[in-house]
């Protein structure tokens, strides 16, 4: 089954978001005034990279009806590959 693009973009938005939270995290606790500006600018990331998560893992969904759809046939397919076929019961036809 392919995944939808969407998806993958909002992995990738997520996968940014971290890399973003630890760069923030791994700054020095005292700060000087020209580090305030690195500070706010790398808040103003975080913000954004949050809200490009939160309005993809949206998106996704109001696509979820699809891809869970889209899931239960794959399911479907793979329960109905992996059951063997039917064995004659050989208690049914002794006479």
């Amino acid at each position: 089954m392919d995944i939808p693009p969407n998806i993958h973009a909002w992995q990738k938005a997520e996968a940014e978001l971290a890399d973003i939270e630890r760069a923030f995290r791994a700054m020095s606790a005292d700060l000087s005034a020209t580090d305030r500006e690195r500070v706010t600018k790398q808040l103003a990331a975080l913000r954004a990279a949050r809200l490009r998560v939160r309005l993809l893992f949206e998106e996704i969904m109001s696509e979820s009806a699809w891809i869970v759809e889209r899931l239960a046939a794959t399911d479907r397919l793979r329960i109905v590959q992996s059951t063997p076929p039917p064995q004659p019961d050989p208690d049914r036809w002794v006479s």
